[in-house]
């Protein structure tokens, strides 16, 4: 997109609050191609960022099996335009939260030149929108995505009537879930290499910048307040 990185963030929130605009511009950017909601979506897996989007996505489509290349999945916009396009039109959706100290202490890790209070009010304004809306989607918390995700196909499948595949949670769906996780990285980094700070699983770097950074969250804690009343009222 086009400007200085402070308009594309008035740009992007601006967009935000009006979902189909966000689709008709977002959907002409090449690097976005295939993660824009539209028409022909078949379900829109969104969240803030470091909630288990990679994990709830790639899980969704090994679920899917064979399948999965002709579904179409609107996803990693970390957008609540993707979410307000999927109620206005029926579309079935998950979205995913999680505690936000927890999320927002991995994404200042993830993006390091991210300011602290700035990842607080992308929390905000990510849920913010969509809390009066919870009724309308599935609401998946991190826990319950990485532990029981076949759980939440199912609700899916309830609230929509559709008829989405799920699966088992085995040793082998974990191995096949990882794998195209890593190949989703690569594919994101444009190369081979899996970066540490943004591979969507646990890695011991990540987990030792975690431990250096707590104290400087810690700082937030009255910032942090009304993030965790929204994360409160999705639950």
């Amino acid at each position: 997109m086009i400007g200085p990185p402070s308009l594309k963030r008035l740009l992007r929130s601006f967009l935000s609050q009006h979902p189909s605009l966000f689709s008709k511009v977002y959907r002409m950017v090449p690097k976005y191609q295939g993660t824009i909601v539209g028409r022909e979506t078949d379900i829109v897996i969104e969240g803030y960022p470091r909630s288990a989007n990679t994990y709830a996505v790639a899980s969704f489509l090994y679920a899917q099996g064979k399948k999965n290349k002709q579904i179409k999945v609107a996803r990693h916009q970390h957008s609540p335009a993707q979410v307000l396009y999927a109620v206005n039109r029926g579309i079935p959706c998950i979205v995913l939260i999680r505690n936000p100290y927890d999320a927002i202490l991995s994404y200042i890790i993830r993006e390091e030149t991210l300011n602290i209070s700035e990842a607080i009010n992308r929390y905000n304004e990510f849920y913010g929108p969509l809390e009066k809306l919870r009724n309308r989607f599935v609401v998946a918390d991190f826990e319950q995505v990485i532990n029981e995700f076949p759980s939440i196909i199912d609700r899916v499948n309830r609230k929509y009537q559709s008829n989405f595949s799920s699966y088992q949670k085995t040793v082998y769906s974990e191995q096949c879930i990882k794998k195209i996780i890593d190949e989703m990285e690569k594919r994101d980094a444009g190369d081979n290499n899996l970066r540490w700070t943004h591979v969507a699983r646990p890695t011991e770097q990540r987990n030792s910048l975690k431990r250096l950074r707590r104290k400087e969250l810690d700082a937030y804690k009255d910032s942090l307040a009304s993030a965790h009343a929204l994360y409160k009222s999705f639950l």
